[in-house]
């Protein structure tokens, strides 16, 4: 590796290489890296930011050896960056994927290696989560039911912002402490399967701390009414502004009762593929910031009106007779200032949201009765 020439890498910040390398692949971070110094010391970042650890032991075939040898050679890689100073805290986000099979035939000699493995890769990641101090995602794609150490050790990480479960099947649905994450997703909307429950009898998915939740992805009509009943048990979530779900027409109950906690919520998203009928309106001082919608015609005529909503996706074919039309009086205080400024007044600065809506279109009016159509298949 050689010595940075200088006086051409100081002729820029370092803010600005990163910038620059931000837009590169990784195999291009691998190759800088060798350069020199200056660039090593930039691309470790990159290198580093995002890392999987994987164990994916099916324990019934001939390739079983192979398995074993493929996971020992991840569990020794995962090592040197744990107990690396200069590589463990550059990791901001790790992904774990793991899936632990043993079939009914395996030999009882096999069967004995493959737990070890299998305690020794789960061992490591326990020993690894302390030492990467600047953690802030985490992801998990748990094919078994998922281990309650693991989220015990996530639950007392300081600085883990963000957990997702993309894949995974909660046996024990109670954790003290709970998890205190801004950012919660479970489920996977490419996924067309529902999560499994790994147990049904739990009426709670008490894991999570609502007081600290932002934002709450549950794309999971198993889990979303549990994990509803469990945060508005723990009272008022302050800090939700972003809901999105899938939800059993039956649980709807247990959704409104959780949207009364939910005083700042500003955006939501029922994704829902089942027709419903009659949806009753929210009290008028249930998400009285809404802003911004998506999902059904049906939960659209219920929880729009009498709110600030400014955009609005609804999926489904309606007919002429079904167009929605929803005017929202609002106030900007942003456009308050600026006419002040300008010589308008209060009242000038008044103005009136028009939205129709039409299988999936949305129109929503700006400023001055200005209209924008736009079509749109992701959350406002």
């Amino acid at each position: 590796m050689e010595e940075p020439n200088y006086s051409t890498t100081s002729a820029l910040p370092g803010e600005i290489w990163a910038e620059c390398f931000a837009h590169l692949k990784m195999a291009d971070h691998k190759s800088l890296a060798q350069t020199c110094h200056f660039f090593h010391d930039i691309c470790l970042s990159f290198i580093f930011k995002s890392i999987t650890y994987r164990s994916e032991l099916k324990c019934e075939s001939n390739s079983f050896p192979s398995q074993l040898e493929q996971l020992y050679l991840q569990i020794e890689w995962f090592n040197q960056i744990v107990l690396n100073p200069q590589h463990a805290p550059l990791v901001r986000k790790c992904t774990l994927v793991y899936s632990f099979h043993l079939g009914p035939s395996v030999q009882p000699h096999r069967a004995e290696n493959a737990k070890m493995a299998n305690k020794d890769f789960l061992g490591t990641l326990l020993k690894a989560l302390p030492l990467f101090i600047n953690l802030k995602e985490f992801h998990v794609d748990f094919l078994n039911v998922m281990d309650t150490v693991i989220l015990a050790a996530l639950a007392a990480h300081p600085s883990i912002k963000l957990v997702s479960f993309p894949r995974v099947i909660f046996g024990d649905h109670y954790l003290n402490p709970r998890l205190k994450l801004q950012k919660l997703h479970i489920g996977d909307t490419r996924d067309v399967k529902d999560l499994k429950d790994g147990n049904v009898s739990e009426k709670l998915l008490d894991l999570f701390s609502g007081p600290h939740l932002e934002l709450v992805e549950v794309v999971s009509r198993t889990y979303s009414h549990k994990l509803f009943r469990a945060l508005a048990k723990q009272g008022a979530s302050h800090n939700l502004l972003y809901l999105s779900f899938e939800l059993k027409p039956q649980d709807i109950g247990v959704l409104y009762a959780f949207l009364v906690t939910c005083p700042n919520l500003q955006y939501i998203h029922w994704d829902t593929n089942v027709p419903l009928g009659t949806v009753l309106p929210l009290p008028q001082s249930t998400i009285p910031h809404l802003q911004a919608y998506q999902g059904g015609p049906a939960a659209a005529g219920a929880w729009i009106p009498g709110r600030p909503v400014w955009k609005a996706v609804v999926h489904g074919s309606w007919d002429k007779s079904t167009v929605v039309e929803m005017h929202v009086d609002k106030r900007s205080r942003e456009t308050r200032h600026a006419g002040s400024a300008n010589g308008l007044s209060d009242r000038d600065d008044e103005y009136r949201v028009t939205t129709y809506i039409r299988g999936g279109v949305t129109v929503s009016g700006n400023h001055r009765g200005r209209h924008q159509r736009t079509k749109s298949n992701t959350p406002p």
